[in-house]
Protein backbone atom coordinates (compact mmCIF):
# COMPACT_ATOMS: atom_id res chain seq x y z
CA UNK A 1 0.00 0.00 0.00
CA UNK A 2 1.36 3.34 -0.48
CA UNK A 3 2.14 4.69 2.75
CA UNK A 4 3.39 1.35 4.33
CA UNK A 5 6.34 2.13 4.47
CA UNK A 6 5.29 5.42 6.55
CA UNK A 7 3.53 3.35 8.82
CA UNK A 8 6.42 0.68 10.05
CA UNK A 9 9.42 2.85 9.27
CA UNK A 10 8.83 6.44 10.51
CA UNK A 11 8.98 7.66 13.76
CA UNK A 12 8.64 5.76 16.77
CA UNK A 13 5.25 6.06 17.62
CA UNK A 14 4.26 5.21 13.94
CA UNK A 15 6.18 1.78 15.18
CA UNK A 16 4.28 1.23 18.27
CA UNK A 17 0.62 1.69 16.71
CA UNK A 18 1.71 -0.67 14.34
CA UNK A 19 2.29 -2.79 17.01
CA UNK A 20 -0.87 -2.23 18.76
CA UNK A 21 -3.11 -2.20 15.84
CA UNK A 22 -2.13 -6.18 15.35
CA UNK A 23 -2.19 -8.12 12.56
CA UNK A 24 -5.25 -8.68 11.47
CA UNK A 25 -9.05 -6.74 12.58
CA UNK A 26 -11.26 -4.09 11.08
CA UNK A 27 -8.87 -1.36 10.72
CA UNK A 28 -6.49 -3.22 8.73
CA UNK A 29 -9.60 -4.10 6.47
CA UNK A 30 -10.60 -0.79 6.03
CA UNK A 31 -6.64 0.71 4.93
CA UNK A 32 -6.15 -2.78 2.72
CA UNK A 33 -9.88 -1.31 0.81
CA UNK A 34 -9.29 2.21 0.70
CA UNK A 35 -5.76 1.77 -0.28
CA UNK A 36 -7.42 -0.51 -3.41
CA UNK A 37 -9.56 2.24 -4.42
CA UNK A 38 -9.77 3.44 -8.27
CA UNK A 39 -10.12 6.90 -7.25
CA UNK A 40 -10.65 7.49 -10.84
CA UNK A 41 -14.41 6.26 -10.09
CA UNK A 42 -15.17 8.25 -7.79
CA UNK A 43 -15.75 12.10 -8.31
CA UNK A 44 -13.90 14.19 -5.53
CA UNK A 45 -12.82 17.39 -5.43
CA UNK A 46 -9.81 17.11 -3.87
CA UNK A 47 -7.73 19.71 -5.57
CA UNK A 48 -8.67 23.76 -4.57
CA UNK A 49 -9.04 26.35 -7.17
CA UNK A 50 -5.59 27.68 -6.30
CA UNK A 51 -4.16 23.58 -7.79
CA UNK A 52 -3.13 22.90 -3.69
CA UNK A 53 -4.71 19.65 -2.17
CA UNK A 54 -7.24 20.08 0.00
CA UNK A 55 -6.97 17.13 1.79
CA UNK A 56 -5.91 13.17 2.06
CA UNK A 57 -8.80 11.93 0.45
CA UNK A 58 -8.01 8.45 1.30
CA UNK A 59 -7.27 9.32 4.82
CA UNK A 60 -10.44 11.04 4.55
CA UNK A 61 -12.48 7.97 3.46
CA UNK A 62 -10.95 5.92 5.98
CA UNK A 63 -11.82 8.39 8.83
CA UNK A 64 -15.52 8.02 7.82
CA UNK A 65 -15.37 4.19 7.27
CA UNK A 66 -13.94 4.07 11.10
CA UNK A 67 -16.49 6.61 11.89
CA UNK A 68 -19.69 4.77 10.67
CA UNK A 69 -18.47 1.70 11.97
CA UNK A 70 -18.26 3.29 15.55
CA UNK A 71 -20.91 5.48 15.14
CA UNK A 72 -19.31 8.81 15.19
CA UNK A 73 -20.27 11.84 13.00
CA UNK A 74 -19.74 15.07 14.52
CA UNK A 75 -16.64 16.15 12.58
CA UNK A 76 -15.18 17.76 16.14
CA UNK A 77 -15.49 14.06 17.75
CA UNK A 78 -14.05 12.60 14.21
CA UNK A 79 -10.64 15.22 14.87
CA UNK A 80 -10.44 13.96 18.49
CA UNK A 81 -9.81 10.41 16.89
CA UNK A 82 -7.04 11.23 14.62
CA UNK A 83 -5.09 13.07 17.39
CA UNK A 84 -6.00 10.36 20.22
CA UNK A 85 -7.32 7.25 19.09
CA UNK A 86 -4.35 4.56 18.22
CA UNK A 87 -6.38 3.27 15.52
CA UNK A 88 -7.78 5.86 13.40
CA UNK A 89 -4.03 7.51 13.91
CA UNK A 90 -2.32 4.42 12.23
CA UNK A 91 -5.14 4.79 9.34
CA UNK A 92 -4.08 8.42 8.76
CA UNK A 93 -0.28 8.22 9.24
CA UNK A 94 -0.66 10.23 11.84
CA UNK A 95 -2.19 13.35 9.64
CA UNK A 96 -4.28 15.50 12.21
CA UNK A 97 -6.82 17.22 10.00
CA UNK A 98 -9.41 20.06 11.36
CA UNK A 99 -12.76 19.40 11.88
CA UNK A 100 -13.22 22.01 9.75
CA UNK A 101 -11.39 19.98 6.88
CA UNK A 102 -13.32 17.05 8.30
CA UNK A 103 -16.51 18.59 7.78
CA UNK A 104 -15.78 19.98 4.25
CA UNK A 105 -14.82 16.74 3.15
CA UNK A 106 -17.88 15.36 3.93
CA UNK A 107 -20.56 18.26 2.40
CA UNK A 108 -18.59 18.08 -0.85
CA UNK A 109 -18.62 14.25 -0.87
CA UNK A 110 -21.80 12.54 1.18
CA UNK A 111 -22.68 10.91 -2.13
CA UNK A 112 -19.13 9.43 -2.64
CA UNK A 113 -19.21 8.64 0.97
CA UNK A 114 -22.30 6.61 0.75
CA UNK A 115 -21.08 4.60 -2.60
CA UNK A 116 -17.85 3.52 -0.97
CA UNK A 117 -19.81 3.19 2.44
CA UNK A 118 -21.86 0.19 0.23
CA UNK A 119 -18.64 -0.96 -1.39
CA UNK A 120 -17.08 -1.78 1.88
CA UNK A 121 -20.26 -3.20 2.68
CA UNK A 122 -20.11 -5.78 -0.45
CA UNK A 123 -16.58 -6.84 0.38
CA UNK A 124 -17.12 -7.05 3.94
CA UNK A 125 -19.62 -10.11 3.24
CA UNK A 126 -17.20 -11.23 0.86
CA UNK A 127 -14.84 -11.90 3.25
CA UNK A 128 -16.77 -13.63 5.59
CA UNK A 129 -17.58 -16.06 2.90
CA UNK A 130 -21.11 -16.02 3.61
CA UNK A 131 -23.80 -16.63 0.99
CA UNK A 132 -27.41 -17.17 -0.02
CA UNK A 133 -29.79 -15.71 2.49
CA UNK A 134 -27.67 -14.77 4.90
CA UNK A 135 -25.15 -12.63 3.25
CA UNK A 136 -28.35 -11.00 1.46
CA UNK A 137 -29.37 -10.38 4.79
CA UNK A 138 -26.42 -9.05 6.32
CA UNK A 139 -25.17 -6.83 3.42
CA UNK A 140 -29.15 -5.16 3.85
CA UNK A 141 -28.18 -4.73 7.25
CA UNK A 142 -25.00 -3.26 6.51
CA UNK A 143 -26.29 -1.35 4.25
CA UNK A 144 -29.00 0.28 6.19
CA UNK A 145 -26.24 1.32 8.83
CA UNK A 146 -24.22 2.95 6.54
CA UNK A 147 -27.50 4.59 4.89
CA UNK A 148 -28.82 6.30 8.39
CA UNK A 149 -24.95 7.45 9.56
CA UNK A 150 -24.92 9.22 6.14
CA UNK A 151 -28.68 10.54 6.96
CA UNK A 152 -26.95 11.91 10.09
CA UNK A 153 -24.41 13.42 8.24
CA UNK A 154 -26.55 15.37 5.58
CA UNK A 155 -28.55 16.66 8.58
CA UNK A 156 -31.66 14.49 7.43
CA UNK A 157 -34.86 14.02 9.50
CA UNK A 158 -34.88 11.36 12.62
CA UNK A 159 -32.52 9.27 13.98
CA UNK A 160 -30.69 6.18 13.48
CA UNK A 161 -32.85 3.29 13.83
CA UNK A 162 -32.29 0.83 16.68
CA UNK A 163 -32.10 -2.00 14.08
CA UNK A 164 -28.90 -0.14 12.04
CA UNK A 165 -27.49 0.71 15.79
CA UNK A 166 -27.24 -2.74 16.30
CA UNK A 167 -25.73 -4.00 13.28
CA UNK A 168 -21.87 -2.70 12.73
CA UNK A 169 -19.14 -2.86 10.04
CA UNK A 170 -17.61 -5.40 12.82
CA UNK A 171 -19.43 -7.45 15.42
CA UNK A 172 -18.91 -5.23 18.08
CA UNK A 173 -21.22 -6.97 20.41
CA UNK A 174 -24.47 -5.78 21.90
CA UNK A 175 -22.59 -3.59 24.40
CA UNK A 176 -21.04 -1.35 22.16
CA UNK A 177 -25.07 -1.14 20.27
CA UNK A 178 -26.53 -0.14 23.66
CA UNK A 179 -23.87 2.39 23.93
CA UNK A 180 -24.37 4.31 20.87
CA UNK A 181 -27.83 4.34 21.43
CA UNK A 182 -27.52 5.55 24.93
CA UNK A 183 -25.25 8.16 23.58
CA UNK A 184 -27.48 9.27 21.01
CA UNK A 185 -30.79 9.48 23.97
CA UNK A 186 -28.13 11.95 25.72
CA UNK A 187 -28.15 13.70 22.96
CA UNK A 188 -31.67 13.62 22.44
CA UNK A 189 -32.28 14.85 26.23
CA UNK A 190 -29.51 17.97 25.94
CA UNK A 191 -31.26 18.90 22.85
CA UNK A 192 -34.71 19.33 24.70
CA UNK A 193 -33.23 21.02 27.92
CA UNK A 194 -31.69 23.12 25.57
CA UNK A 195 -34.94 24.03 23.64
CA UNK A 196 -36.42 24.83 27.05
CA UNK A 197 -34.26 27.41 27.38
CA UNK A 198 -30.42 26.62 28.25
CA UNK A 199 -27.54 26.70 26.78
CA UNK A 200 -26.13 22.47 27.15
CA UNK A 201 -22.71 21.74 26.91
CA UNK A 202 -21.85 18.37 25.67
CA UNK A 203 -18.29 17.82 26.64
CA UNK A 204 -18.05 14.60 24.55
CA UNK A 205 -18.81 16.14 21.00
CA UNK A 206 -16.98 19.44 22.01
CA UNK A 207 -20.34 21.59 21.31
CA UNK A 208 -22.51 23.40 22.84
CA UNK A 209 -26.77 22.85 22.06
CA UNK A 210 -28.72 26.23 22.37
CA UNK A 211 -32.23 27.16 22.07
CA UNK A 212 -31.98 27.61 18.69
CA UNK A 213 -28.85 25.24 17.37
CA UNK A 214 -25.54 24.77 17.91
CA UNK A 215 -22.27 26.32 19.09
CA UNK A 216 -18.60 25.00 18.47
CA UNK A 217 -16.03 24.89 20.63
CA UNK A 218 -13.53 27.51 19.59
CA UNK A 219 -10.60 28.21 22.45
CA UNK A 220 -9.80 26.30 25.82
CA UNK A 221 -7.81 28.45 28.78
CA UNK A 222 -5.40 27.54 31.07
CA UNK A 223 -8.07 27.27 33.99
CA UNK A 224 -10.33 24.87 32.13
CA UNK A 225 -13.04 27.45 31.10
CA UNK A 226 -13.89 26.78 27.27
CA UNK A 227 -15.39 29.33 24.53
CA UNK A 228 -17.97 27.90 22.66
CA UNK A 229 -19.52 30.19 19.48
CA UNK A 230 -20.58 29.93 15.94
CA UNK A 231 -21.29 33.21 14.09
CA UNK A 232 -23.25 31.43 11.05
CA UNK A 233 -25.52 29.82 13.17
CA UNK A 234 -26.07 33.09 15.07
CA UNK A 235 -26.99 34.38 11.44
CA UNK A 236 -29.75 32.23 10.83
CA UNK A 237 -31.38 31.20 14.20
CA UNK A 238 -34.83 33.13 13.97
CA UNK A 239 -33.95 33.24 18.23
CA UNK A 240 -31.04 35.06 17.97
CA UNK A 241 -32.55 38.74 18.54
CA UNK A 242 -32.88 37.19 22.24
CA UNK A 243 -29.34 36.23 22.69
CA UNK A 244 -27.42 39.14 21.05
CA UNK A 245 -25.26 41.58 23.00
CA UNK A 246 -24.64 44.99 22.37
CA UNK A 247 -21.00 43.77 21.62
CA UNK A 248 -21.35 40.98 19.88
CA UNK A 249 -23.66 40.20 16.87
CA UNK A 250 -23.37 36.11 17.96
CA UNK A 251 -23.21 34.85 20.87
CA UNK A 252 -20.22 33.90 22.59
CA UNK A 253 -20.30 31.82 25.49
CA UNK A 254 -17.46 31.12 28.25
CA UNK A 255 -18.20 27.48 30.62
CA UNK A 256 -16.07 27.36 33.72
CA UNK A 257 -14.57 23.83 34.19
CA UNK A 258 -17.13 21.71 35.37
CA UNK A 259 -20.37 23.62 34.10
CA UNK A 260 -22.77 21.79 32.16
CA UNK A 261 -25.69 24.40 31.54
CA UNK A 262 -26.00 28.27 31.11
CA UNK A 263 -29.89 30.04 30.94
CA UNK A 264 -30.61 31.70 28.13
CA UNK A 265 -31.97 34.87 29.95
CA UNK A 266 -33.57 36.45 27.26
CA UNK A 267 -35.67 33.22 25.60
CA UNK A 268 -36.69 32.05 29.27
CA UNK A 269 -38.32 35.55 29.36
CA UNK A 270 -39.88 35.29 26.21
CA UNK A 271 -41.53 32.19 27.52
CA UNK A 272 -42.41 33.20 30.64
CA UNK A 273 -44.10 36.24 28.82
CA UNK A 274 -46.22 33.34 26.76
Amino acid sequence: MSDGRAKKNGSRISVSLDSLIGDGGAVRDIDEFVEGLDMTEYEIDDVASSGFLKYDTKGMIKLYIYGCRKGIFLPERLAELCRMNAEVMWLLSETTPSAEKIAEFRRENTETLRRVFREFNRRSVQREDLEGEDAVRTLESLDSRSDEYVRVLEGGEGRPSADAVQMSLEDVGTDAAETYSASLERIEKMKVRAREGYFVRDEKNFVVYCPGGLLRQKAVREDGTVTYASEKACRRCSLSRLCMTIEREYVSLDFPKGCEEIPCEGVLAEMSRK
